[in-house]
């Protein structure tokens, strides 16, 4: 199973602890001192991963979570981005999305909101 930590592409973002002993990015003001969360959005934009930082997309390889909540996104993804504009759509896109932001708060320990 994929540990719930993201892996940077270079070692110059900056490593903190994470969740089970593991290694995460420090983005958003936190530093290994410092207890504060990271700060990310989510939302399905561009066909890519629908998880943001302050000043970059994390890219999909980097997403370390369940294998559940890795397909749910992926699937939340393709959802969104097949039927956009339809009302109903509309509605269960949003309430898949805040709950899926959820989740990845709870398994990244990060601050993770979703925007409409």
């Amino acid at each position: 199973m994929l540990s719930p930590t993201l892996h940077p592409p270079t070692s110059g973002l900056g490593l903190v602890g994470r969740r089970a002993g593991g290694a995460g990015l420090g983005m958003a003001g936190e530093t290994a001192e410092g207890p504060s969360l990271t700060s990310a959005r989510l939302y399905p934009d561009y066909g890519g991963s629908p998880l943001w930082l302050q000043n970059r997309r994390v890219e999909w390889e980097e997403i370390r979570v369940s294998p559940l909540l890795q397909w749910r996104l992926e699937a939340w993804v393709n959802e969104a981005l097949h039927h956009a504009g339809l009302v109903t759509a509309d509605r269960d896109v949003d309430a898949e999305g805040h709950e899926l932001a959820r989740l990845l708060s709870e398994e990244l320990n990060w601050s993770v909101c979703y925007e409409a």
